[in-house]
């Protein structure tokens, strides 16, 4: 009984010394991640290149806030807002080859733009818009392809 007990504690002991092993080397592995090759006594230059690649990431984080600003402010104002309503002025001749354009920036300023086809001449026209309205009056087609540009955002 005593040699069931000693052949008991010393594979107790053995296990105990393989989990200590393991751990240990696991910490020796992490620690040289964190030093990276460095001696335990540079510690705290180690941590002072932390410190300066830190204030690297926030300077680099705030030029890239200040240029996203800038991209936002610079988006608003270009064409985002288009469509095109194609349409046959006079029913007695022609077919759908005239057309009114609205070309608009998220805000719903830009110009709607048409186009009169005949057989004869071809007239364009193009009124501006303020905040998808425009101070000149608008045919049913151009108000049209204003309120279709307006829905698409």
């Amino acid at each position: 009984m005593t040699m069931n007990i000693d052949l008991f504690q010393i594979v107790v002991f053995l296990g105990l010394i393989f989990v200590l092993a393991v751990w240990i080397f696991t910490l020796e592995w992490r620690l040289k991640k964190l030093f990276r090759g460095q001696k335990g006594q540079d510690l705290e230059g180690v941590m002072a290149d932390l410190g300066q690649a830190m204030d690297g990431v926030i300077q680099k984080s705030k030029h890239d806030d200040a240029l996203f600003e800038d991209i936002y402010r610079r988006l608003r104002h270009t064409l985002q807002r288009l469509h095109t309503v194609r349409f046959n002025p006079f029913s007695d001749q022609g077919s759908n080859q005239s057309f009114a354009t609205a070309l608009m920036d998220e805000d719903g300023n830009g110009v709607v733009m048409s186009s009169l086809y005949s057989r004869d001449k071809v007239s364009i026209y193009a009124k501006p818009l303020t905040h998808f309205q425009s101070e000149y009056e608008l045919s049913k087609e151009e108000a049209r392809a204003i309120d279709e540009a307006r829905r698409k955002s």
